[in-house]
């Protein structure tokens, strides 16, 4: 069976850069074109991959259908709406938790009354993904299917054209009316910080000479306490943490400096974790007033 993967790569300048890889290692020609425009606007390495990601989704669910995509389209045909509604539906799961094979190379004789249940629990073991990566899935393979139409189209004859653009706008138009409307506010059961009351308890628990100290090593105890306390006391993400270097650290100062560096050639990690906002500095020190005490609390106290 034919797997596709989005894999990451690292140049040898440092770039970090994604390819959809098929099992034989031989990358998706035409989705490496479409992620060029990602590349050419600067974006970052983590959202290239992120489309890249998505392009092997559509990729797996198109091979489990037997469709040949560029054949298809080729022929002046676009994907039809069942097709497009399998995908839609796919987008919903995570990855691992989807059909590894074709329906029909699995089909055997069983008792027509086990159906309902073997239903059932298939779709009880199915993990959805959040509203916020099943909109970006959508979106995304909506673009690309409106790219490569658009890029095999200018090949046939202006009738077939014609009628594969007609085609293409009609069914994707369709396909767009399946992504959610993700909203920007605040909404009940969002994900929130730590209280006070956790933040201390956290800090006694990695606290070096803790009994309770999940870790053995007195080298570990100390690194990971002072993941911990830097953690809270700036509250930067874990990939501006992995990113952090001795010279970001004020010397005297309760004071480091969070610097992005996308690409560093020297840096050996093909998986570069980064900022995603503006260089910055950030201080420990508590600020006046009620957020003065809440810092002082959840900042370096122990």
């Amino acid at each position: 069976m034919v797997k596709f993967v989005a894999q990451r790569i690292r140049f040898r300048n440092g770039e970090r850069y994604s390819l959809l890889q098929r099992v034989d290692g031989l990358p998706v020609h035409e989705v490496t074109l479409y992620l060029g425009k990602y590349r050419n606007k600067g974006r970052a390495s983590n959202t290239i991959h992120l489309v890249c990601s998505c392009l092997a989704l559509l990729y797996r669910e198109l091979h489990l259908a037997r469709v040949n995509l560029l054949e298809r389209l080729a022929k002046g045909q676009f994907l039809t709406l069942p097709e497009l509604d399998r995908l839609v539906s796919a987008a919903r799961y995570r990855v691992e938790d989807l059909d590894e094979e074709p329906a029909e190379a699995k089909m055997k004789v069983i008792d027509i009354r086990r159906i309902g249940i073997r239903l059932r629990q298939k779709q009880d073991e199915r993990q959805p993904v959040n509203v916020h990566t099943y909109a970006s899935r959508l979106r995304y393979i909506a673009d690309y299917l409106s790219y490569i139409s658009g890029y095999v189209a200018a090949t046939l004859p202006r009738g077939e054209r014609r009628d594969l653009d007609a085609d293409t706008a009609l069914a994707l138009n369709v396909f767009r009316e399946h992504i959610p409307e993700v909203s920007k506010r605040d909404k009940l059961g969002a994900r929130v910080g730590l209280s006070v009351e956790e933040q201390n308890r956290v800090l006694a628990v990695v606290h070096p000479e803790s009994p309770d100290n999940p870790w053995v090593r007195g080298f570990v105890r100390r690194r990971n306490w002072l993941i911990v306390v830097i953690l809270l006391a700036s509250g930067m993400r874990r990939g501006e943490l992995q990113g952090l270097q001795i010279g970001d650290i004020h010397p005297n100062l309760p004071k480091l400096n969070i610097l992005r560096r996308a690409d560093a050639a020297e840096d050996r990690r093909t998986r570069q974790p980064n900022t995603k906002t503006s260089d910055r500095t950030v201080t420990s020190m508590p600020q006046k007033g009620p957020e003065r005490r809440r810092r002082r609390k959840s900042s370096i106290c122990c």
